[in-house]
């Protein structure tokens, strides 16, 4: 009788256990977020990777998909920017860390020497990316009809969770464009070497960060970043007046431009090709506020930025009562610079005036 008993609790224990088991394998098994790697960030962040500047260590980014196409690259793409944020903000402290107890640096010199070719577009890639993540936002509903309506809730969800990642890399973004410009102009071991960037080089090996905002299918985006918005390149001078030649600027006014204030003297010219006059404004003023702060004021450069303010203002932003006060700011700087050349652009000056008064009662 006992061994009939101790044969049916087994028996009994094995059916539970197969029961348990059977369940649980038809469960959907969820699968645990991956964080990206810095190798598929860039492959020049490679050897970075598990060490103390990699900042998939401490608080990872993960991967996320919602399972359409648009929406999964763009997320993707916003995050890899976080990522990279991430890692050169976390460079950069490193680097001024060790210099202050004078300990070895090479590894953060060898991450901003990579970082270097790329930072620089940092401000238009936020600003895309940004405005893609918007526009995304407004697309859902009309994307996701019938049976996938169910999934709005969720998409809606971790588009409004990746911009608001994208908005706190974007806070931190200043500190890292700027930090990473201090120390190669500064650190003897890259100020040689300053790297001039190239939209080759912000592709960064990587053909799915374009820098562009996407909708639709993958070759469909809504704009690219025209050649001359590259960072670190001659800024586009707009302005149709009367400067002079290279060759004719007086040597003792040439200075070297920071890329930081070309690359927003580029993106104000980018955002006014695109009918972005508030932004455009916004940009040429920041570049302004750098000059001054770094005392690069007495050059051509500086004028050239005034006038581009002043022609927004009246050309586009049809206010010459303003474009005339931004003019005469240029003037006062170029009469400084060659009074010749200054007297032929004060036609135009004149002309806003003239406008203005016609508008005052």
């Amino acid at each position: 009788m006992a061994c009939r008993n101790i044969l049916l609790k087994t028996i009994t224990l094995y059916i539970i256990i197969f029961i348990f088991v059977s369940c649980g394998s038809t469960q959907k098994v969820e699968k645990k977020p991956q964080p990206y790697r810095l190798s598929e960030i860039s492959s020049e962040y490679a050897n970075f990777e598990n060490t103390q500047i990699d900042p998939q260590q401490g608080n990872p980014v993960y991967k996320n998909k919602v399972g359409m196409e648009k929406y999964d690259r763009f997320i993707d793409e916003a995050k890899q920017f976080v990522v990279k944020v991430n890692f050169g903000s976390i460079v950069v402290d490193s680097y001024r860390n060790k210099k202050k107890v004078n300990a070895d640096t090479t590894p953060e010199v060898n991450a901003i020497n990579s970082l270097n070719k790329t930072v620089g577009r940092m401000p238009s890639t936020y600003q895309n990316l940004t405005d893609a993540g918007k526009s995304l936002l407004t697309e859902i509903p009309k994307d996701f009809t019938g049976s996938n309506s169910a999934k709005i809730p969720e998409v809606t969800a971790s588009i409004k969770s990746t911009l608001a990642e994208l908005s706190s890399a974007g806070a931190k973004m200043p500190l890292v464009t700027k930090g990473v410009t201090d120390i190669v102009s500064t650190d003897p071991t890259l100020a040689s070497s300053h790297t001039r960037f190239t939209n080759e080089d912000f592709a960064d090996n990587n053909p799915n960060m374009p820098g562009v905002k996407y909708s639709g299918s993958k070759n469909d985006p809504i704009h690219t970043e025209p050649k001359n918005a590259t960072s670190g390149s001659k800024v586009e001078e707009e302005f149709e007046f009367d400067f002079p030649d290279v060759d004719e600027e007086k040597p003792e006014l040439q200075t070297q431009v920071e890329s930081s204030t070309t690359d927003l003297e580029n993106m104000g010219s980018m955002y006014k090709k695109q009918g972005k006059y508030d932004l455009s404004l916004d940009s040429y003023k920041k570049a302004l506020e750098t000059r001054e702060k770094s005392g690069n004021t007495k050059t051509y450069g500086y004028v050239i930025t005034l006038y581009n303010i002043a022609k927004i203002y009246n050309d586009n932003k049809r206010n010459p009562c303003e474009g005339s006060k931004w003019m005469e700011m240029g003037l006062k700087r170029e009469e400084k610079l060659d009074i010749r050349k200054a007297s032929k652009n004060r036609k135009y000056y004149q002309y806003m005036k003239r406008k203005c008064e016609d508008l005052e009662p």
